[in-house]
């Protein structure tokens, strides 16, 4: 087992860096904040096992009481892959992280209302003055973007999730195919992003949205893992 340098030195071990493991497998214990970040900080393209530890875990399946459980289907190989697709991201200045959650584009001063017009694959979809703009993977459909009013979709399409925050006119959630290139521009044009809820920058309109390249891999033990998440989002478990 490789330990990640920071977990390494607060057990006395020697660690290394995420992008420089050479492993079939990365597991990480924490809530859903520490699987995002960790994911935002490296190009992880083995394997992730999520175990729980933390307030809220709805991307991990087991807790992290349950580690031998899952140590040991791991090594009979009765699990499965299940692939989350990220968002890759761009604006004027810089090529933001891929998102495996959300994408939040709000005012850079806090209470401010941002018109957006937001447009697929260069045609116009829709036109809105709101406190922000979430654009979400399936993945992330079930995060802010459901608190904000938008739908859950299943991770098992491929689909973009444009959720308006409190606009002033009536608008609802769009959902448009995952292959599809989503173009937000903004009024005024510069305006602040939130990837995955960890990295934070400023950045200048318009801000061009797709999927990326580089999916997420979880392992997983339960097919009916996914729907049993999905009722406790609605409170009925």
């Amino acid at each position: 087992m490789v330990l990640e340098e920071r977990v390494a030195s607060k057990l006395g071990e020697k660690g290394k860096k995420l992008g420089e493991m050479d492993i079939d497998c990365l597991i990480i214990v924490g809530g859903d904040g520490t699987v995002l970040r960790a994911l935002l900080e490296s190009e992880v393209r083995v394997p992730v096992l999520p175990l729980r530890y933390g307030r809220r875990g709805f991307l991990s399946e087991l807790s992290y009481r349950e580690w031998r459980e899952a140590f040991e289907s791991l090594e009979k190989g009765s699990y499965f892959v299940e692939e989350a697709m990220r968002l890759s991201a761009t604006s004027r200045e810089m090529k933001l992280p891929d998102a495996l959650n959300e994408i939040l584009i709000t005012a850079r001063k806090r209470g401010k209302l941002v018109s957006f017009r937001v447009s697929q694959d260069d045609v116009p979809l829709a036109e809105f003055d709101a406190d922000g703009l979430i654009v979400a993977t399936p993945t992330g459909s079930t995060a802010h973007s459901f608190s904000a009013g938008g739908p859950v979709v299943g991770v098992d399409f491929e689909a973009i999730v444009i959720t308006p925050i409190c606009p002033l006119q009536k608008a609802h959630s769009i959902v448009v195919p995952g292959d599809s290139h989503v173009q937000v521009r903004t009024e005024p044009e510069e305006v602040g992003v939130v990837v995955d809820g960890n990295f934070v920058a400023d950045v200048t309109s318009p801000i061009d949205i797709e999927k990326s390249t580089k999916s997420v891999k979880f392992v997983r033990f339960d097919r009916s893992y996914y729907g049993e998440r999905i009722r406790k989002s609605f409170g009925t478990s």
